[in-house]
């Protein structure tokens, strides 16, 4: 089946007596955890006819709290993540548009935090392409003390500690 009202393979229709805009869900138990008798984790869906469906993937690092939500997958295809979850890789995008973007939002004084484990002090933190299978046409970059704008893979500008700056010739 492809996308749209059709009926899948497996299909779980909610309960008629469900309340508070609940829907079907998927849950994993664990045998460490009243014999896998109770749900450790799940995908969980929230429906309505005021917002259409949502659905949350949920796990716990502790049975009796129970599953908590990691990622949200919303009515108008946005993605939450919970501020506990770390990711090292998020891809977005679509081949189908011709601006991908992402938007930050927060309160914090901090609000992308951009670090690299290891003893390598120079990296590229954003890179900037023409496709996925093109070299960096330009990036910023940091190397011990020093914001680096590079295009073309050499230096543009480079931004010092002490506040000086040096650009290409």
């Amino acid at each position: 089946n492809t996308q749209g009202t059709d009926k899948g393979t497996i299909h779980l229709n909610p309960a008629s007596n469900q309340t508070g805009n609940n829907g079907s869900s998927i849950t994993f138990g664990a045998h460490d955890n009243f014999s896998g008798t109770r749900a450790a984790a799940g995908i969980y869906t929230r429906t309505g006819d005021g917002f259409g469906t949502k659905m949350y993937f949920s796990t716990t690092n502790l049975y009796s709290a129970g599953s908590k939500t990691a990622l949200t997958l919303n009515q108008d295809q946005s993605a939450n993540f919970a501020s506990s979850v770390s990711a090292e890789k998020v891809y977005i995008g679509d081949s189908n548009v011709d601006v991908a973007s992402l938007s930050v939002e927060g309160n914090q004084s901090s609000i992308i935090d951009v670090w690299r484990n290891g003893s390598n002090a120079s990296f590229d933190a954003i890179r900037f392409r023409n496709s996925t299978n093109s070299g960096t046409n330009a990036s910023i970059g940091y190397n011990t003390n020093q914001l680096r704008l590079n295009t073309n893979g050499s230096n543009a500008l480079i931004l010092n500690s002490d506040q000086s700056a040096t650009f290409a010739s």
